[in-house]
């Protein structure tokens, strides 16, 4: 396995490598990272490689913010409102026996409904 200090100055996604850092995980040995964001994060070098870490966490944090955004605007509201009263006034019909969700057949011809 090559040195941290070779990678040093290359870029991972939003990382750049800056060069070996004091942190051990799981006993290995990590590179010191600076985010596009302006954050920094210690990695082992092989996860940078296979890509399993290409942020310090704001690309996760932008994503939640847009779902979030995204839930919250008014025809998103307006879609899960319909959604749910669909679903409820639904259930309540059923209870009330007034609709079958089933077809009735009387001696092979369909029911009037």
């Amino acid at each position: 396995m090559p040195a941290p200090t070779h990678i040093a100055g290359q870029q991972f996604g939003r990382l750049t490598v800056s060069g070996p850092s004091d942190v051990r995980i799981f006993g290995g040995r990590t590179v010191f990272c600076q985010c596009r964001c302006g954050g920094s994060i210690s990695v082992r070098p092989g996860d940078l490689r296979k890509g399993k870490v290409k942020s310090c966490g704001c690309y996760r944090r932008e994503l939640a913010l847009a779902a979030l955004q995204r839930a919250n605007q008014p025809e998103a509201r307006s879609r899960q409102l319909v959604s749910a009263n669909r679903t409820r006034h639904r259930k309540q019909i059923l209870a009330l026996g007034a609709v079958t969700t089933t077809r009735q057949y009387i001696d092979g011809q369909p029911a009037p409904l």
